[in-house]
């Protein structure tokens, strides 16, 4: 069940608290528990899944949160959605957040800072204008040359971080 769910981590870490700190994240990502606590995942729609997935994470109140692709799997008005859940989140809780995603929207749009990985290796690391730049550039000029780019990062930048006001969102 959803706040079952919620709870995971906080109860992993054996705090008392556990069902409570659920309650709470979900309200934070707009999932009244009263309504949605109850429910089983298949029940929700893909953004109310995805807010899940935010309640779980936030429920133990992480110094660091690692978002891994949150917003590709949504349909439009989803993404939205989340996007401006989780912008609230970052803001209301000051955390450092590490975002991974392939696209280079999200990461101009989110991002003060962000590494372009290529082969398992940092190719480039800065702010997020300078990166998305370089990587555009480098995939121009990988077209232009007639070569082909593969799954390279070419493709895809790798990991990138979002501007949260927290010092040390800065530093990979």
């Amino acid at each position: 069940r959803v706040l079952r769910n919620a709870a995971l981590v906080p109860a992993l870490l054996k705090r008392a608290d556990a069902i409570d700190a659920a309650r709470h994240a979900l309200e934070l990502v707009g999932l009244a528990p009263d309504r949605y606590g109850t429910r089983f995942p298949h029940e929700l729609s893909g953004g109310q899944r995805q807010r899940v997935a935010l309640a779980r994470a936030i429920a133990a109140r992480p110094g660091v949160l690692l978002l891994d692709e949150p917003f590709g799997a949504l349909d439009a008005i989803s993404r939205s959605d989340v996007q401006a859940v989780t912008a609230v989140l970052r803001r209301e809780l000051g955390v450092t957040t590490v975002l991974v995603t392939h696209d280079l929207a999200t990461v101009q749009n989110w991002c003060s800072a962000a590494a372009w990985i290529d082969g398992g290796r940092i190719r480039m690391y800065g702010d997020a204008p300078s990166v998305v730049n370089e990587y555009r550039r480098a995939v121009a000029a990988a077209e232009a040359e007639g070569q082909k780019t593969g799954h390279s990062a070419l493709d895809q930048p790798g990991l990138a971080l979002p501007s949260t006001g927290h010092p040390s969102a800065e530093a990979v």
